[in-house]
Protein backbone atom coordinates (compact mmCIF):
# COMPACT_ATOMS: atom_id res chain seq x y z
CA UNK A 1 0.00 0.00 0.00
CA UNK A 2 1.58 3.28 -1.14
CA UNK A 3 -1.33 5.75 -0.72
CA UNK A 4 -3.93 5.98 2.05
CA UNK A 5 -6.80 8.50 2.19
CA UNK A 6 -8.72 8.57 5.49
CA UNK A 7 -11.70 10.66 6.57
CA UNK A 8 -10.94 10.72 10.27
CA UNK A 9 -13.78 12.67 11.86
CA UNK A 10 -11.80 14.68 14.41
CA UNK A 11 -9.19 12.28 15.78
CA UNK A 12 -6.90 9.49 14.70
CA UNK A 13 -5.94 7.23 17.59
CA UNK A 14 -3.32 5.21 15.72
CA UNK A 15 -2.33 4.18 12.24
CA UNK A 16 -1.21 0.68 11.30
CA UNK A 17 2.48 0.06 10.67
CA UNK A 18 2.60 0.11 6.86
CA UNK A 19 6.29 0.19 5.84
CA UNK A 20 5.52 0.81 2.16
CA UNK A 21 3.13 3.74 2.81
CA UNK A 22 4.53 6.89 1.20
CA UNK A 23 1.47 9.14 0.83
CA UNK A 24 -1.11 9.86 3.53
CA UNK A 25 -4.10 12.16 3.36
CA UNK A 26 -6.07 12.70 6.55
CA UNK A 27 -9.34 14.63 6.48
CA UNK A 28 -10.72 15.92 9.75
CA UNK A 29 -14.34 16.99 10.22
CA UNK A 30 -13.62 18.90 13.43
CA UNK A 31 -10.58 19.81 15.52
CA UNK A 32 -7.50 17.90 14.38
CA UNK A 33 -5.90 15.33 16.67
CA UNK A 34 -2.97 13.40 15.20
CA UNK A 35 -1.58 10.22 16.72
CA UNK A 36 1.75 10.64 18.51
CA UNK A 37 3.46 8.46 15.90
CA UNK A 38 2.84 8.74 12.17
CA UNK A 39 4.10 6.13 9.66
CA UNK A 40 7.83 6.84 9.55
CA UNK A 41 8.38 6.30 5.81
CA UNK A 42 5.95 8.99 4.64
CA UNK A 43 7.12 11.28 1.83
CA UNK A 44 3.86 13.22 1.33
CA UNK A 45 1.36 14.23 4.01
CA UNK A 46 -1.86 16.17 3.57
CA UNK A 47 -3.94 17.32 6.55
CA UNK A 48 -7.32 18.75 5.56
CA UNK A 49 -9.10 20.32 8.51
CA UNK A 50 -12.18 22.41 9.23
CA UNK A 51 -10.82 24.09 12.38
CA UNK A 52 -7.67 26.14 12.95
CA UNK A 53 -4.44 24.16 13.41
CA UNK A 54 -2.01 25.35 16.10
CA UNK A 55 1.73 24.64 16.18
CA UNK A 56 1.56 22.03 18.95
CA UNK A 57 -0.92 19.98 16.93
CA UNK A 58 1.71 19.53 14.21
CA UNK A 59 4.48 18.23 16.50
CA UNK A 60 4.09 14.57 15.37
CA UNK A 61 4.95 15.70 11.82
CA UNK A 62 8.44 16.72 12.99
CA UNK A 63 9.33 13.04 13.48
CA UNK A 64 9.06 12.39 9.73
CA UNK A 65 12.67 12.91 8.70
CA UNK A 66 12.09 11.81 5.09
CA UNK A 67 8.99 13.96 4.50
CA UNK A 68 9.23 15.82 1.19
CA UNK A 69 5.83 17.49 0.93
CA UNK A 70 3.48 18.79 3.61
CA UNK A 71 0.06 20.27 2.92
CA UNK A 72 -2.01 21.66 5.79
CA UNK A 73 -5.15 23.75 5.70
CA UNK A 74 -6.12 26.48 8.18
CA UNK A 75 -2.75 26.81 9.90
CA UNK A 76 -2.40 29.49 12.58
CA UNK A 77 1.20 28.68 13.57
CA UNK A 78 4.04 26.31 12.68
CA UNK A 79 6.24 24.50 15.18
CA UNK A 80 9.93 25.42 15.05
CA UNK A 81 10.85 21.74 14.69
CA UNK A 82 9.59 21.79 11.07
CA UNK A 83 12.92 23.44 10.29
CA UNK A 84 14.64 20.15 11.08
CA UNK A 85 12.91 18.37 8.19
CA UNK A 86 15.92 18.44 5.84
CA UNK A 87 14.12 16.56 3.01
CA UNK A 88 11.09 18.89 2.96
CA UNK A 89 10.77 20.38 -0.54
CA UNK A 90 7.20 21.65 -0.52
CA UNK A 91 5.14 23.34 2.19
CA UNK A 92 1.57 24.12 1.13
CA UNK A 93 -0.43 26.12 3.67
CA UNK A 94 -3.97 26.68 2.41
CA UNK A 95 -6.67 28.86 3.84
CA UNK A 96 -4.73 29.62 6.99
CA UNK A 97 -4.06 32.55 9.20
CA UNK A 98 -0.31 32.18 9.53
CA UNK A 99 1.13 35.45 10.82
CA UNK A 100 4.78 34.54 11.44
CA UNK A 101 7.23 31.82 10.51
CA UNK A 102 9.23 29.99 13.16
CA UNK A 103 12.88 30.94 13.50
Amino acid sequence: LLFLDVHAGNRVEALPNLPSLRTLRLRFGGPMRLPEALPSHLRWLSLDVEDTVEAEELLPVCQLGGLQSLRVSKVAALPACLGSLAELLSLDLRGGWLKTLPR
